[in-house]
């Protein structure tokens, strides 16, 4: 499969004004830095026009973008800046399906088309769109004309991790030798190593992580150790994508083996997790035209489980283990229940969610009973209000919102956010409805109307 993911700058569009970028068709020096490198084309045909290409892909593999294609976009770039200009659409997203489909659609399949974004008094562009080549839909094509919607949706992200001491495998050492370690690595030091692993390359984020670090010859010691790192793209600015990054450049850089690392910075290396299993098949009032329907705030236990069961992913999560930790929690969102259960290797033994957050109750964040919560519940319950609306909706290829990652285990999609470092991965409603996941569970459970 080959991905094209690019930004239509449009030169008649750009604000020539300090500190101003315009709604359309021009990018802000902070979505420039989501990448290191970029590729720019243009066209004398598109005139004005110049396609951004940020990411350029042939399974998972960085590709040259193909000078032809690349004449191709350009052209559906001056076609979207013609029409809009001319006013030939408005604020409704199918003003522009629907020509677009006029246009383009012997070449092209529109696949989704974001809100429409306004550049003036009757100029309307669509923030993004993603469209398939007709005769293959392996060709695929996500086009941002809008800045704030590329900063918020490009998904992809690079990583760049500094040591915080010259020689890794010192942290095995003990409390002494790590003291000494750290205390030779001065901030002028930090400063140009991290400067140097820029390689020249402008920065989205600069961060020092911190992690506790465990000492190997005394169980109680424990040091707050900070991690140097750059980050190119918001969609890194993610713990789960920072301690994916670390641990890629620890064990690349040192002689000692996952399993000996997780038990010196077991933040990095062993995920504290929860899996949430909305109970998506168990509604209580049916869509209408023009109101979503609800989920049922009633389940039989014993069907619940089966759902855990069936859905449930990951090392050491056995029936018998299940059985035991699996609880039915109640949600807001469309008032339905979900079950859920913690990971038989979580820290600290918080293997059940109500170790985690015994104050949790069921109210919306903007209720006044939230406040009855402590801060740390209540910033699980606001996190919980937007993963179970992104999980109903989410599909393998579809956009997500880049605080959230995509995992798949085992043939289940799984949303995944981390909260106060505890990560959660809910289950997909799009994983909930295959039949093909795991075996079907009993006979008449109810269906998603």
């Amino acid at each position: 499969m080959y991905e094209l993911k690019a930004f239509a700058h449009i030169g008649p569009f750009v604000d020539n004004a300090r500190g101003v970028v315009a709604p359309v068709g021009e990018l802000s020096p902070e979505s420039f830095t989501y990448t290191r490198e970029k590729e720019y084309y243009t066209s004398g045909a598109a005139a004005g026009q110049t396609l951004v290409v940020f990411s350029s892909k042939r399974d998972g593999v960085v590709e040259k973008t193909d000078d032809v294609l690349a004449g191709k976009i350009l052209a559906v770039s001056k076609w979207t800046y013609d029409t809009a200009a001319a006013g030939g659409f408005t604020s409704n997203t199918e003003s522009f399906r629907s020509k677009f489909i006029l246009q383009f659609g012997n070449l092209y399949s529109i696949y989704s088309t974001g809100l429409m974004v306004r550049n003036g008094n009757n100029v309307f562009v669509p923030g993004v769109i993603e469209f398939r080549d007709k005769a293959n839909d392996d060709l695929r094509y996500r086009l941002w004309f809008s800045d704030e919607s590329f900063k918020q949706q490009f998904d992809e992200y690079q990583i760049v991790c500094v040591s915080p001491i010259d020689d890794l495998d010192v942290f095995f050492q003990g409390a002494t030798a790590v003291d000494n370690a750290l205390k030779a690595r001065t901030p002028d030091m930090t400063d140009e190593l991290r400067q140097a692993a820029k390689e020249g390359f402008p920065e989205t984020f600069i961060r020092n992580e911190p992690f506790e670090w465990h000492d190997p010859q005394n169980i109680v010691p424990r040091k707050t150790v900070y991690w140097p790192m750059i980050i190119y793209g918001i969609a890194g600015w993610n713990i789960d994508a920072i301690k994916e990054a670390l641990r890629d450049h620890i064990l690349a850089n040192s002689t000692h083996t996952k399993e000996e690392w997780a038990e010196i910075f077991p933040e990095i290396f062993t995920a504290t997790e929860f899996i949430c299993v909305p109970l998506w098949g168990f509604p209580s009032v049916p869509n209408k035209a023009l109101a979503t329907g609800l989920l049922s705030s009633i389940t039989n236990v014993k069907k619940g489980m089966e759902q855990l069961v069936r859905l449930t992913r990951g090392e050491g999560y056995t029936e018998e283990w299940m059985a035991e930790h699996g609880e039915m929690v109640s949600t807001t969102h469309r008032c339905g229940n979900m079950m859920v259960i913690g990971g038989p290797k979580n820290r600290d033994g918080i293997v059940e969610l109500y170790q985690r957050y015994p104050d949790y109750i069921s109210v919306r964040s903007t209720e006044v009973d939230a406040g009855r919560m402590s801060p740390e519940t209540r910033r699980f319950v606001v996190a919980l209000e937007e993963m179970m609306m992104v999980a109903e909706d989410m599909k393998p290829d579809s956009s997500i919102p880049v605080k959230f990652s995509r995992m798949v285990r085992d043939g289940v999609l799984f949303l995944v956010s981390t909260v106060d470092k505890f990560q959660f991965l809910v289950v997909s409603q799009y994983s909930y409805n295959d039949a093909s996941v795991g075996q079907a569970s009993a006979a008449g459970e109810p269906q998603l109307p």
